[in-house]
């Protein structure tokens, strides 16, 4: 194997550093998976002509061991720089070639290095808030909400409008979060999302086998359109999509905490017996909140919500008032937070408005509901 990363002019330039001092600050260590550390110092960085910097690692051997049956091996390649850089901050960018002459095969990739001087900072990306908004169903393919009528067919993408619906902005969006639901499958199967007009990633959001309703909470970038993708592997499937909230400049900021339990029926944590049907609901109330959620200036909360012990197939949804909600002509938004059936114990997280009460609502049956606060979002 041979290793070759060079730095590009510009970014050199931008550093504020000459490319040969820059060359002297800067060492390099490659670590394989099974043969321990070796180290190339700055000393091989060629400075070329144009101003970029350029360093070959020295032939060497990239070990491969079997794991289960399975080939594995790993290289990692560490950069280090002298203390005497440490007083700026300043980004690298370029690119890595790894070449195996014996394959005669060769990876490229794009590298970006941040270096943080003492009391800097480097910015990744565009920083975003959270926008909290009631639960509103955006898409569902069964009555053709959001998109053509019917389900999707295998390798299908339906692509979702999210910008000026359900109280999103059509502008200065970044985020949005969704409750995605598959239902009806008719194989396993699983379902991708992401920002329309990039390429699909290899990751999945739900998993789900032949007649299962699977729900999950997927945060997804929007594209610049405006849209987002939900990608089918297999089979048919019908879609469902809920909107909890989104990220732009202007909004709220999340506070980790916990994990803490502020609900559980089973035990009379938050309340003392099963949710029964009907849109039967449950009220968490804010001031019974604990491990420090402050009494104002929270504008909704981060839960990992549980249901178990259903009597029978059923849903729930989580939503929040401004006051505790008594009036049972009162009912919860039309969308589903957990789907189950009998016996079965399910769990998904979410976020939801919770300015005063957390609601936490069962359809049909009877169930115990758990909730498990993971943090709150923050309007000071």
């Amino acid at each position: 194997m041979k290793l070759k990363l060079t730095l590009s002019a510009p970014s050199v330039a931008a550093s504020g550093f000459a490319p040969a001092e820059l060359a002297r600050l800067l060492a390099v260590r490659t670590t394989t998976a099974h043969s321990g550390d070796q180290t190339w110092t700055a000393r091989r960085w060629i400075v070329n002509g144009d101003g970029s910097l350029t360093l070959d690692i020295p032939p060497f051997d990239l070990p491969v061991q079997e794991v289960g049956g399975i080939p594995v091996s790993g290289l990692a390649l560490d950069i280090e720089m002298s203390a005497a850089s440490m007083k700026r901050t300043f980004a690298l960018a370029g690119k890595v070639e790894l070449v195996d002459a014996s394959r005669g095969a060769a990876t490229e990739a794009n590298v970006g290095i941040n270096v943080v001087g003492n009391g800097g900072t480097v910015r990744l990306g565009t920083p975003s808030t959270f926008v909290p908004t009631a639960p509103v169903r955006l898409l569902d393919t069964r009555s053709g909400t959001g998109a053509p009528k019917g389900p999707v067919g295998p390798g299908g993408t339906v692509n979702l409008k999210v910008a000026g619906r359900g109280g999103v902005p059509e502008s200065g969006v970044t985020a949005v979060v969704l409750n995605v639901t598959a239902t009806n499958p008719t194989a396993a199967g699983f379902l991708t999302a992401h920002p329309h007009g990039t390429a699909r990633p290899t990751a999945s959001n739900l998993n789900f086998t032949p007649g299962q309703t699977v729900p999950n909470q997927v945060t997804v970038p929007v594209g610049p359109d405006g849209t987002v993708d939900l990608y089918n592997h297999a089979g048919t499937v019908d879609v469902l999509a809920d909107i909890s909230g989104w990220y732009s400049d202007e909004g709220s900021v999340f506070v980790p905490t916990g994990p803490t339990r502020i609900l559980d029926t089973r035990s009379g944590i938050g309340h003392s017996g099963k949710v029964g049907p009907g849109y039967n609901y449950v009220c968490v109330r804010a001031n019974s909140w604990r491990n420090g959620v402050p009494p104002f200036g929270v504008t909704d909360v981060a839960l990992n919500v549980t249901a178990t012990n259903p009597s029978q197939a059923s849903f729930a949804s989580v939503w929040g008032t401004d006051v505790v909600d008594k009036n049972p002509a009162r009912r919860a938004p039309t969308v589903s937070h957990l789907n189950y059936t009998a016996g079965r114990t399910v769990a998904n997280a979410v976020t939801t408005v919770a300015p005063e009460c957390v609601h936490f609502d069962n359809y049909a049956g009877t169930v115990d509901m758990i909730a498990d606060m993971a943090g709150w979002f923050s309007s000071l």
